[in-house]
């Protein structure tokens, strides 16, 4: 979901209830088994009828997994309203720098006064990674000197980049598993 959302600075869709865990597992109206909620028939879909619990609108009926993934898909979209560099930044892959990487996925989003590093793992184990940011990202960032990496999502730890280190060697960081994290530059 991150990956779609932060990408570009298209609009992202949601089906409905994916964002409360909703599956679709069943057969609905005019709808077969097919993973799809059903958008023409009066039916209920079962986890969004826990989050409306009984017309509370409060996620009360949630599972506690249910309810932080909900907060993920909020915490995402607000993310994508909030941050200058996701609504209308330039995009910047990584992945050609890094071609030792294949389960993870690393870009830049940047304007001139917000600068995001993007650090996605799709693998399910935890990595720890060397990302290298090749010179001419830095030129197009504009940025000559030693920084500090300062978590936006998903991580809260600061982390001293070495400027000519990280053009070489790379900036050392760990991704847990099926993790997204941001820091600003």
């Amino acid at each position: 979901m991150m990956l779609a959302a932060t990408m570009n600075t298209n609009p992202v869709m949601l089906y409905f209830g994916q964002e409360v865990g909703e599956n679709a597992a069943s057969t609905t109206g005019f709808s077969g088994n097919d993973g799809k909620t059903s958008i023409f028939d009066y039916c209920h879909v079962p986890q969004h009828q826990r989050w409306l619990n009984n017309d509370a609108f409060d996620g009360g009926l949630l599972s506690e997994n249910d309810r932080k993934l909900r907060d993920v898909y909020s915490e995402i979209l607000q993310l994508c309203r909030s941050k200058e560099a996701v609504k209308s930044g330039a995009f910047y892959d990584l992945m050609w720098a890094n071609p030792h990487i294949t389960r993870q996925y690393f870009y830049l989003r940047h304007t001139e006064t917000e600068k995001l590093l993007f650090c996605l793992n799709f693998a399910p184990q935890p990595v720890e990674i060397n990302i290298i940011i090749p010179p001419d990202a830095f030129n197009i960032l504009n940025i000559t000197d030693d920084f500090t990496l300062k978590p936006v999502f998903g991580v809260s730890e600061e982390i001293p980049v070495n400027k000519t280190a990280a053009e070489h060697f790379g900036i050392e960081m760990k991704v847990e598993r099926y993790q997204a994290i941001i820091y600003r530059i």
